[in-house]
């Protein structure tokens, strides 16, 4: 992988969407019980972007922005589209821990199996849950039937970026592994088109 293939993560650099993140962060904890400094998830669909925010009444801070590939279909309720579904949801199972790089899931369970990574734009092989998994629990009307959408490594790192998704979240691997330990079950997750 060339040294300057993954993006510096540290800090976000993305002034220029603080206020939009600032206006659905201050609208997640108007309707849910988000404490002072706790970490939320959000994620913009225009983008393909994921931040991890906190903040209190009066500002937020963006600690992370990550590349996603959200669901191919688009946004929405209808399940097996390839759908990302829209709303607030939290973090329930998380899966995968000290998992090699490449290791693929099905459901939650570990197959034995480790994948090489691809790093091209044209990846016609088969999607895989790697490395980590974060099982989303929808709680919102529009998405609490849906429970197998999941933020997840993939080892189709060259799409990130791009709709690409059967309706999850996929991250790249080191990515999720750091996600991962930043955030805990509860964690909440806003997915907005």
């Amino acid at each position: 992988v060339p040294i300057d293939y993954y993006e510096n993560i540290t800090i976000s650099k993305r002034e220029d969407l603080k206020p939009q993140l600032k206006v659905l962060y201050n609208d997640l904890r108007s309707r849910y019980p988000v404490k002072d400094e706790e970490y939320v998830l959000i994620t913009l669909g225009d983008y393909q972007k994921l931040f991890l925010i906190s903040g209190n009444s009066t500002d937020i801070n963006i600690y992370k922005e990550y590349n996603v590939s959200t669901g191919k279909g688009g946004f929405g309720a209808e399940r097996l589209q390839g759908k990302t579904p829209a709303g607030v949801m939290r973090i329930g199972v998380k899966a995968g821990n000290n998992a090699a790089i490449g290791s693929v899931f099905q459901s939650l369970r570990f197959t034995g199996r480790v994948v090489p990574i691809s790093y091209g734009r044209e990846d016609n092989s088969h999607p895989w849950m790697t490395t980590r998994i974060m099982e989303l629990v929808g709680v919102e009307e529009q998405n609490r039937h849906f429970n197998t959408i999941r933020i997840h490594g993939t080892n189709k790192e060259g799409l990130i970026g791009q709709p690409d998704s059967s309706g999850c979240v996929r991250m790249r691997n080191n990515e999720v592994i750091e996600l991962y330990e930043l955030v805990s079950k509860g964690t909440y997750v806003y997915i907005v088109p």
